[in-house]
């Protein structure tokens, strides 16, 4: 990495920021993530989610921060907060690594909300 993209980033990660190099989170999705297909069981557990929150699961798929999150979906940064815990809640999950790869499994690469 150039030193420039090392200061770049290291700015980045101080500032509350993930960084990964390109292609690390396409590869830990593929990966980890199961192939799911959007099938009756995998759309009664959407079903539990109210519209807002497959909306916030949607951009967390897509590796939106949360004041991203906010700015898109005009509401503020703690309701996003909120929607993400009641979406672990609702889901059983414990970290939003969990929702990242299971909601871009069921949402697939979609920026669309």
């Amino acid at each position: 990495m150039p030193s420039e993209g090392l200061v770049k980033a290291i700015r980045c990660v101080n500032s509350g920021y993930t960084q990964l190099a390109p292609g690390l989170l396409e590869r830990i999705v593929n990966q980890n993530a199961e192939v799911v297909n959007a099938s009756e069981a995998n759309a009664a557990v959407i079903v539990g989610l109210t519209p807002r929150e497959v909306d916030v699961a949607k951009l967390v798929a897509v590796g939106a921060t949360n004041q991203e999150i906010a700015e898109k979906l005009y509401i503020c940064e703690s309701t996003v907060k909120t929607h993400i815990n009641s979406i672990f809640t609702r889901l059983n999950f414990k970290n939003r690594a969990q929702l990242a790869i299971y909601a871009s499994s069921v949402f697939g690469h979609t920026n669309s909300v």
